[in-house]
C-alpha cells in the first residue's frame, strides 16, 4: 500500500512537472514547441549546424516560418524572446522594462575571469548558441558593471571591423580607388589621420558604415533581463524573461534597404556627399544600455584604416595554404559570438602620391 502511494505521488509529482516545463505563457510570442529541461536547445544547435553555425540564420529561418518578427523559445530552463525587426529593436530599447542587467557569457579562461565567476555566480549561458562558441571557454556572469564587458568586447569587435574593411579593399578595387582619390584630395601627405577628419572624408566615412551595415559581426544583441512583464511587438514577455535583438536583421531588411546583398557605400550619402541613412544602422547596439565604446571604437576605427590606406594599396594573391586551402577574401564569415573573416592573403604595396 506504502509502495503504491509513493508511486501515485511520484507519479503526480511528475506530471506536475512536465506540466511546468511544458507550459508556455499566455500570448508569448510564437515559436517550436519545447522538450522538457532542454527546452529548444537541441533544435537551435541542429539548426545552427544546418546554416552555417549561425544564430542569426536560425533566427531568420523561424521567423519565416512562423511568419513572425517575435519568436518565443526556451533555452534549457529560461525563456528568451528574439525580436527581429527594426521596431521591435527600437520599443526593445525605449521600454525600461528591458534594462535588467544581462547574464553575460565572457569567452576566456583567465584566473581573472574565473575569479570573478565564483564571486557573482553562473546562470544559463544564452550564449552558448552564439556560433561555434566552446562550452569549456563560456563563463556565465552576472556583471554589475558592464564596463567589464566592454573592455572585454571592444578590442575584438573593432579589430574584426578593421580586418573586414581591409578586406573589402581587395574585394572591390573601384571602391578602393574612391578611397585612395578621396583620402589624396582631402588630406596632407604627412598629415597624420585624426578622427575629426572624417568631415572632410565622406565617403571613407560611408564605406565604414557600409562595412559595418553588411556584415553586422555582432549578429545579435543582447541579452537582457525584462524586469516586469511588458509587451514586445503586441506579444507578452514575461518578468525575468531574456530577450535577444537580431541586429543582422535590421541591416538587411530589404523593405528599408532595398539592395541588402549589394555591398554600396554610396547607400549613405546624398547628392551633397553628406552622411545620411543611418537611423537603421546599429552595430552599437541602441538605448541606454548602447555599447559604451561606441566613440572610442569609431575613432580606432576610422584613423586605423585612412592610416592604413593613406599609405598602402591592398592587392590580393592567388597563394594557397599549405594544405591547399584557398586564401582568397571570403564573404562567408567564422561563426562566433563576435562575426570574423576567415584568413586571407593581402599585398601591401606602398603607395606614391603624386
Amino acid at each position: 500500500m506504502i509502495t503504491l502511494t509513493l508511486a501515485a505521488l511520484a507519479l503526480i509529482l511528475l506530471v506536475a512537472f512536465l506540466v511546468k516545463e511544458l507550459w508556455r505563457p499566455a500570448n508569448y510570442p510564437p515559436g517550436p514547441r519545447w522538450l522538457p529541461i532542454v527546452g529548444n536547445t537541441p533544435l537551435i544547435r541542429r539548426m545552427a549546424s544546418q546554416h552555417g553555425g549561425l544564430l542569426a540564420n536560425v533566427f531568420d529561418k523561424l521567423s519565416e516560418s512562423y511568419q513572425s518578427s517575435v519568436i518565443g523559445l526556451k533555452l534549457g530552463r529560461e525563456r528568451v524572446v528574439v525580436g527581429l525587426g527594426y521596431d521591435e529593436v527600437k520599443g526593445h530599447s525605449l521600454q525600461r522594462a528591458f534594462q535588467g542587467p544581462p547574464w553575460l557569457p565572457i569567452v576566456g579562461n583567465t584566473p581573472y575571469i574565473r575569479k570573478l565567476a565564483r564571486q557573482y555566480g553562473g546562470q544559463h549561458k544564452v550564449f552558448e548558441l552564439l556560433g561555434k562558441t566552446y562550452r569549456s571557454d563560456v563563463i556565465g556572469l552576472k556583471l554589475g558593471r558592464e564596463n567589464m564587458a566592454v573592455a572585454l568586447n571592444y578590442p575584438a569587435t573593432t579589430s574584426a571591423t578593421l580586418d573586414l574593411a581591409l578586406m573589402m579593399m581587395i574585394v572591390h578595387p573601384d571602391v578602393q580607388d574612391k578611397v585612395h582619390r578621396e583620402i589624396d584630395s582631402q588630406l596632407e601627405p604627412n598629415a597624420i589621420p585624426h578622427y575629426d577628419d572624417r568631415l572632410k572624408l565622406p565617403y571613407v566615412e560611408a564605406f565604414l558604415l557600409e562595412v559595418q551595415r553588411f556584415f553586422s559581426i555582432v549578429p545579435v544583441n543582447g541579452p537582457r533581463r525584462a524586469v516586469a512583464d511588458c509587451t514586445l511587438g503586441g506579444y507578452r514577455v514575461p518578468k525575468d524573461t531574456t530577450v535577444l535583438m537580431g541586429l543582422r536583421n535590421v541591416h538587411m531588411d530589404p523593405d528599408h534597404w532595398g539592395d541588402p546583398e549589394v555591398f554600396r557605400p554610396e547607400r549613405f550619402l546624398n547628392e551633397q556627399r553628406q552622411i545620411v541613412n543611418t537611423e537603421r544602422l546599429l552595430p552599437f547596439g541602441q538605448g541606454k544600455r548602447r555599447c559604451l565604446g561606441e566613440t572610442l571604437a569609431r575613432s580606432c576605427l576610422f584613423t586605423f584604416f585612412v592610416g592604413v590606406m593613406k599609405r598602402f594599396c591592398l592587392v590580393g594573391t592567388d597563394e594557397a595554404s599549405e594544405d591547399g586551402t584557398s586564401m582568397a577574401p571570403s564573404l562567408t564569415l567564422k561563426p562566433g559570438i563576435t562575426l570574423s573573416a576567415k584568413p586571407y592573403h593581402v599585398v601591401f604595396q606602398p603607395r606614391k602620391r603624386t
